[in-house]
């Protein structure tokens, strides 16, 4: 099991700490995306946020 799959886990459980963990960890990965699709840096961050609110209410589902 990877660092990765552990902080998943404690995320799912509630670890806010780990939650932050991974996103900080895959945060330019999520604006790269973002960039590709909506080709504008405010659109980009809008969406960007968006993402990682979703996330957030996602994981304590």
């Amino acid at each position: 099991m990877t660092v990765n799959d552990k902080k998943v886990i404690k995320a799912i459980g509630g670890d806010q700490q780990a939650l932050l963990f991974l996103l900080q960890q895959e945060k330019e990965k999520i604006y790269r995306t973002a960039f590709s699709y909506v080709r504008n840096k405010a659109d980009a961050l809008d969406v960007f946020q968006q993402t990682v609110l979703s996330a957030i209410e996602s994981i304590h589902q």
